[in-house]
């Protein structure tokens, strides 16, 4: 049967090559078909080559278009940092030397008013003016976040922000009368826990206008630099071990352009270039601290991840050295002087209380047993430095907000109040809280 069905088709292929042979037809020999049939034979060279060309202009425009940008960045590099403001970072705002206030800012930069406060404009009058340092103008948020700013929404009063980072006491005192133009019927004053003492005391012994506040017996001008040093000192260790570790992890041809090129170095600048991103150096930054633990530990929960830099705080607040007493006694000096000020216009004066991150997040830590010596040193100085402010004001008469209780309250209940990385200012949950906090006093 089998034999049958193979001489009948090869009956039929004999026929049909018989067919073709009468119309002239020619045929290649029998066997397995051609990989490539016979009519694509020279065309597939010309289609490769117009594939090839199309690659290379496609690549000589990303070429080009890079070129340019490289140019254009390089060109207005200078201007772009010193204009460019992303969010609330107060170190890329441009600012004078003032012979009194230290620094201030220019008039009408992004983001401030004339008067180069962090307002939407300048005002005539204002029912409430908040002074105070970079918690205060709202470093990390939006102007629209800073508490401030969430005070006036919230309660429809009108609000001008006087906050400005890098200040201290001194300067709140100095700019009480600015604010008092305003007519306000409350003055509000933040003071910040770490580092509103050693700014006093750096304000007036670095500055000839402040002589006549200075103790003959305290510290002698400069020693200010000893603390700043110290503290300075632990920063950098901690984030030359995250550099490291962050290098190590990134591919250095990356770390090249990143630092070589103008298009590299602005978005390394705003923490977009691959390596530098936020969430990269937050993540050596992490690592650096949980195999360094005398420099601090890495807090996570199931909501709130956040990272305590115990020992830089330490630096800044430790009573044992005398400037840090002398700022203490300075702080007490300069609320003394705005509250003499405040009670001749009847304007009501509010002190609002700031702690560090490190003291908000004090009694979570130490229920979970991760209060080690140098963070128990930190909880007790600045619950020194706290109840002496306090009891100052109480018999003084001068209204106390403290705004840690409700912090407190939130990293209990696992919120996200503070940015994840080491940052100490609070993030837009964290002001909004500040702001309920001045609210209630009102």
């Amino acid at each position: 049967m089998g034999d049958e069905q193979t001489a009948e088709s090869e009956g039929q292929r004999t026929m049909s090559d018989a067919q073709g042979a009468k119309s002239g037809e020619t045929f290649p020999a029998r066997g397995p078909s051609p990989l490539v049939r016979v009519s694509d034979i020279g065309t597939k060279p010309g289609r490769l080559g117009r594939i090839l060309k199309k690659l290379l202009l496609l690549l000589t425009s990303v070429l080009f278009t890079l070129a340019l940008m490289e140019i254009g960045v390089r060109i207005f590099e200078s201007k772009i940092r010193h204009t460019q403001i992303h969010g609330g970072w107060f170190s890329q705002v441009e600012t004078l030397s003032d012979p009194k206030l230290g620094k201030r800012v220019v008039a009408n930069p992004p983001g401030h008013d004339a008067n180069g406060f962090r307002n939407a404009t300048v005002r005539e009058r204002s029912e409430v003016v908040a002074l105070g340092d970079s918690q205060t103008w709202g470093q990390n948020v939006p102007i629209t976040e800073a508490w401030p700013q969430v005070l006036e929404k919230t309660t429809g009063k009108t609000v001008y922000n006087m906050g400005m980072a890098g200040y201290g006491p001194i300067e709140y005192s100095m700019l009480a009368p600015d604010a008092l133009k305003l007519s306000p019927r409350v003055v509000v004053v933040g003071i910040y826990f770490g580092n509103d003492l050693a700014e006093a005391y750096g304000a007036v012994y670095s500055r000839e206008a402040f002589v006549d506040l200075r103790n003959p017996s305290a510290a002698q001008p400069g020693d200010q630099d000893q603390i700043v040093e110290r503290a300075s000192v632990t920063v950098n260790e901690v984030n030359a071990l995250a550099e490291e570790i962050r290098r190590k992890s990134t591919p250095s041809w990356l770390l090249w352009l990143g630092a070589h090129s103008a298009v590299g170095r602005e978005l390394s600048f705003s923490g977009r270039w691959p390596g530098s991103t936020s969430s990269a150096s937050n993540a050596a930054l992490r690592k650096a601290i949980e195999q360094h633990p005398a420099y601090g530990l890495v807090y996570d929960s199931e909501h709130s991840h956040t990272i305590l830099e115990t020992s830089y705080r330490l630096a800044a607040l430790d009573r044992n050295e005398p400037q840090i007493l002398e700022g203490l006694r300075l702080t007490k000096l300069s609320l003394d002087r705005i509250q003499e000020l405040t009670s001749k216009t009847g304007t009501k004066l509010i002190v609002l209380l700031i702690p560090t991150k490190e003291f908000v997040y004090a009694s979570k830590a130490a229920s979970l047993g991760r209060v080690d010596f140098i963070y128990a040193e930190l909880i007790k100085i600045e619950t020194a430095d706290r109840d002496e402010i306090e009891n100052h004001c109480l018999e003084r008469s001068i209204q106390v907000a403290d705004s840690l209780p409700g912090l407190r309250e939130a990293v209990e209940r696992d919120e996200q109040i503070y940015p994840e990385t080491n940052d100490g200012h609070p993030n837009w949950a964290g002001y909004r809280l500040i702001a309920e906090t001045v609210k209630a006093q009102l």
